[in-house]
């Protein structure tokens, strides 16, 4: 008898991983070159997903829907943000 075990219920080490990019980000816009960066791929992004909002077919719009983050991810990316700020200033 096999048993295997599912990787993708992984909620402490998601939750990790959201707070160290949270802090990777208010880490970034101290520095006015890594801001830039990030201003601008962050527009590009938007820009995108605008465009396949807008232009693209029901399959697009759905598989776009589909790949958001759930609000458990953008509480942990939004956590380790304010938490770092917190300490930065």
């Amino acid at each position: 008898m096999v048993h295997g075990e599912d990787d993708d219920d992984n909620a402490l080490g998601e939750l990790a991983a959201d707070l160290m990019i949270g802090v990777g980000i208010a880490i970034c816009e101290t520095s006015a070159t890594c801001s830039m960066f990030m201003t601008i791929i962050s527009m590009f992004v938007f820009f995108m997903m605008l465009c396949t909002c807008l232009c693209g077919s029901d399959h697009d719009r759905r598989g776009l829907w589909d790949s958001m983050p759930s609000s458990r991810r953008v509480v942990g990316t939004g956590a380790g943000y304010y938490a770092a700020r917190r300490y930065l200033r």
